[in-house]
């Protein structure tokens, strides 16, 4: 995830209660609408701590993006490109994964 992303104080304070809140009861025994709150402060958590953006590494054999098209804003590519439209190698075939690891431990 981004830098930054939900790193305000309320979100911290939240992302605690909602951990707590799941780690005690869990998330899945909740009614559905506070499960679902549970849920997003659970969700941050993860993405703060456990995935790591591998958009910066070297990667092996991975083709180029196509120059964007106006089909791509409507409709799937083959290859996976443009899924998002904000960053099109996203999700392409063989591109990399999120890591679960720092990439400064990863070799």
């Amino acid at each position: 995830m981004g830098e930054g992303y939900h790193d305000t104080a309320f979100w911290n304070l939240y992302d605690r209660i909602a951990s707590a809140v799941d780690r005690r009861w869990g998330w899945d025994k909740l009614p559905t609408p506070l499960g679902t709150l549970v849920l997003i402060g659970v969700r941050d958590v993860l993405r703060r701590r456990n995935l790591f953006d591998t958009t910066g590494q070297p990667a092996v054999n991975t083709p180029p993006v196509d120059p964007f098209e106006a089909r791509f804003s409507t409709s799937r590519t083959a290859d996976g490109t443009y899924n998002d439209l904000d960053s099109p190698p996203m999700g392409m075939a063989e591109s990399r994964f999120g890591r679960n690891v720092p990439i400064d431990y990863t070799y």
